[in-house]
């Protein structure tokens, strides 16, 4: 028997939905993708001031800087973030 290989599929990516964090209460939305996402569009905050704010809220979660720079990555993507060097 031959095998088929697999058509590769083109990937789509679709816009993410996003929930402002509401910085008085510190209140967070469900994951860690959507919490540093939502640090990135609500503050001005750099990639290590975020990643800061991460390990505080998952203190658990082994999140690098590398996360957090892909986290605004697809948000630049997703032409929901300017860029802005940090």
């Amino acid at each position: 028997m031959s095998r088929k290989k697999k058509e590769k599929e083109e990937v789509k990516h679709e816009p993410i939905q996003l929930t402002l964090i509401n910085l008085e209460t510190k209140k967070k939305p469900s994951g860690i993708g959507k919490f540093a996402m939502n640090l990135m569009v609500s503050t001005q905050e750099s990639n290590k001031e975020i990643l800061a704010q991460v390990r505080e809220q998952f203190p658990t979660a082994k999140t690098t800087y590398e996360c957090i720079a892909w986290y605004r990555s697809k948000l630049r993507r997703d032409a929901m973030l300017e860029a802005t060097g940090k």
